[in-house]
């Protein structure tokens, strides 16, 4: 099997990989060393996103460009991460980008769950990866606003321009755990934290209607394809 042909067979996989380590990983590093791999496997993400997409001709341009600015503009603000000004600008590039790029593969994601006639581990997978990127687009949404109203937050420990404060914000508010260690102090803030929080138990709802009725779908074929298997051979006994 050809490496180009791996890539794209296992394109669901690879891409719910990169989404768990870029999510578990950084945290086993020091202080000192999690920017550089943060960084890294943050591009491994978005070059996985790329993957997934490059097949399809209308997208190929837009997501290519997309991944170029993204990954340009997180390297950038790990290597002026002293320059405020490169950093701000840095961060709101890479969010802005990040989350439309995020939003446009999801559709794409949600659509082949949609398209699919049968039920298959690639389904399940990429309704996983949908849950994901609700996940990390909220990050990206609650980094622009800390951008743009500094103090939005109220963190116990630690800063919400930390790279991973947001995106566990995120995913804590969109399960509905809400430990309370991070808190939104504005309106701006409270409100997308209720959209993100509602977003994901909609999303949950929906697609679990959408994967029970395929595979109901899927076990009925089956049965009427056992069912016509066996008058057949039944006519050909007799």
């Amino acid at each position: 099997m050809s490496k180009d042909t791996f890539l794209q067979k296992h394109k669901y996989k690879l891409l719910l990989l990169s989404i768990l380590v870029i999510i578990l990983i950084p945290s086993f590093f020091s202080d000192k060393n999690f920017p550089l791999v943060n960084t890294i496997l943050t591009s491994v993400f978005f070059l996985a996103c790329l993957n997934f997409i490059r097949n399809r001709r209308r997208a190929i341009w837009f997501s290519i460009m997309a991944t170029v600015i993204i990954i340009t503009s997180h390297w950038l603000r790990f290597m002026y991460i002293d320059s405020l000004v490169v950093k701000y600008d840095m961060v709101l590039l890479h969010a802005v980008t990040g989350f439309s790029f995020l939003l446009f593969i999801g559709y794409h994601l949600l659509s082949s769950i949609y398209k699919s006639r049968k039920m298959s581990i690639d389904v399940i997978i990429a309704a996983l990866i949908g849950y994901f990127f609700i996940g990390m687009m909220g990050s990206n949404v609650y980094e622009i606003i800390e951008l743009f109203r500094p103090g939005s937050y109220s963190i116990q420990s630690g800063s919400f321009s930390d790279p991973v404060a947001p995106l566990y914000y995120s995913f804590v508010t969109l399960s509905t755990l809400g430990y309370g260690d991070i808190i939104p102090t504005t309106k701006l803030a409270r409100s997308f934290s209720i959209f993100f929080t509602v977003s994901g138990q909609t999303y949950m709802t929906i697609l679990v209607a959408i994967i029970v009725g395929k595979y109901l779908r899927f076990s009925e074929k089956q049965a009427i394809a056992s069912v016509k298997t066996d008058k057949s051979s039944g006519s050909d006994l007799k």
